[in-house]
Parts: C-alpha cells; structure tokens; sequence
C-alpha cells in the first residue's frame, strides 16, 4: 500500500480505517452480504436481457416468482438450492473450439464466509491461462446439487450464445457427485470425457498404496507411472 498509492510511514492510514474503507467497498462496490434478504434483491436486479452489456453481472439457476422474485430452492433433493452468477462475457469464453480447451469444475467450500460450496467453471487453454465461465453457490455437494447447477449453466449458455456448447474434456474433483452429475447433464449431449485433477489423483493412490502397504520399490513405480501418464501427449506414445 505505501509502494501504491506513494504514502509514508506517516501517512499511511491506521489499520482500522483500512479495514473499514475495505468492508465499505466490497459492501457498496462487490455487494458482499452474508444476509439472505441481500442476495436475493441481488439476484432479482440482475436478470439476463438480450441487449445487456458484456461485463454486468447476471444470475441465473433460480426460479422467479410472479412479481420476478427469485426463489431459491431449500437444498432438499427435490427443491435444489442454486444461485449462478456470471457475465455475458465470462459465458462467451465457453464459445470456442473444444478440443484444445479443457473445461473445469473446481468446488471449494473455503471462498464463502457460510461455508456453502461454491464451485467455478472456466476454461483452460494450452498456454495455461485460465478463463472463467460461472461461479455457482450450492448447499451441498450431492450429485443433484451438481446436476442442476451444470444444467443451469448449460441453458443460460444457449439463451445467451444461441447455441449449444461444445466441452471436449470435462475436469473435476475425484468425487462421484460430480462425476455422477456429470454423467447425465453432459457426457451424452456432448460426448465429453472426465478428467480428474492430478492432485486428486495422486491423494487418492498415495492413500490407497498406503492401505495396501507397498513397498518402497512399488510407490515410486506407482508415480512414476502416473507422472509419464499425465505429461504423454498422446495415447500411441502411453502405449510405447
């Protein structure tokens, strides 16, 4: 801060007002609220219009009432709890040649101050930059929460776009409501395979090496193996 905005020693503010000009900000600017009445205004000011610019916010995976209130489900299997936000630009960055992309589905419970999971999908291209596409807020990670998230995202794509999306290679958490969501919301429609973070990976078989109780010889096997798998470029030289 004192190197940004040219201050000294002497002049730096105190700490308190800092963090009140910070609270202030994301509160008025980012519209930061743990208050379920100020998501829910928040979501119901943001509907998607065809003329809306690329870079307002709108939310969607919610159901609106007569009055375009949202209703938000109670997070029961039969009245899921979705809230999705994103831009028309963030979902433009999913209208590109799937092959050299990788779509990703990455669900965290750390980014909410409630700790409801929140999953982000965005797209990676071979550089390895990282384009997000949606942040969607769930109550629980079940395969009928995922689903009708992914859903949600898939429908507002072809309302904003005008056409289906195309994901070649779908990545996510080594976890089966995902996959199990996935299965149906994506694989058949547009014949995509899923992939599984290398971290996951490698968490999962050190776990499952350590209940087999290999030896030392058979762990480094074991990821050397795994490692040559995740950096092959194709499938002929795996098979060498």
């Amino acid at each position: 801060m004192v190197d940004r905005f040219g201050l000294t020693a002497a002049t730096v503010p105190v700490l308190k007002t800092i963090q009140n000009f910070v609270y202030n900000f994301k509160k008025s600017v980012l519209f930061h609220s743990v208050v379920i009445e100020d998501v829910a205004a928040q979501a119901r000011n943001s509907p998607y219009i065809p003329n809306l610019d690329g870079t307002t916010a709108v939310s969607f995976g919610h159901q609106v009432d007569r009055g375009g209130n949202p209703i938000i489900g109670d997070g029961i299997d039969e009245d899921p709890f979705v809230l999705a936000f994103s831009t028309k630009a963030l979902l433009l960055n999913l209208d590109r040649d799937a092959a050299p992309f990788v779509f990703h589905m990455d669900a965290t419970c750390k980014w909410t101050k409630n700790k409801f999971p929140l999953f982000v999908s965005d797209v990676s291209d071979a550089a390895r930059s990282f384009h997000p596409v949606a942040f969607c807020i769930v109550c629980q990670r079940t395969e009928i929460q995922y689903f009708a998230a992914l859903r949600a995202l898939t429908d507002k794509f072809i309302e904003v776009v005008e056409h289906e999306g195309q994901i070649q290679y779908f990545m996510a958490d080594a976890e089966d409501a995902q996959y199990n969501a996935f299965t149906p919301a994506i694989a058949p429609v547009m014949e995509s395979s899923y992939l599984v973070y290398f971290f996951h990976v490698i968490t999962n078989v050190k776990d499952k090496l350590k209940d087999l109780k290999v030896s030392n010889h058979g762990i480094h096997t074991a990821y050397r193996l795994i490692c040559e798998m995740h950096y092959v470029r194709s499938n002929a030289l795996l098979s060498c």
